[in-house]
């Protein structure tokens, strides 16, 4: 049977398993500049979705109004 780690290695030196070795060589593609700024845009609308749904629970309260006003607000209807 044919052995998948070589045969000479350095003193101290790991071998690393085929499958080690494959997932270091599959790093991701480093994202692109545009692609962050859309990114940071969609976050930055998120947090401040989330601020003023807090805002409107401030009180700890789901009431009918609050609800009726988040989906009047956020869902257009």
């Amino acid at each position: 049977m044919a052995s998948t780690y070589p045969l000479s290695h350095s003193v101290g030196q790991e071998l690393s398993a085929p499958a080690q070795r494959a997932s270091v060589a599959a790093k991701p593609a480093k994202r692109s500049f545009w692609r962050t700024i859309y990114d940071a845009m969609i976050h930055a609308q998120a947090r401040r979705a989330d601020r003023e749904i807090a805002r409107l629970f401030g009180n700890g309260k789901f009431t009918d109004n609050a609800e009726r006003t988040v989906y009047r607000r956020y869902l257009g209807i």
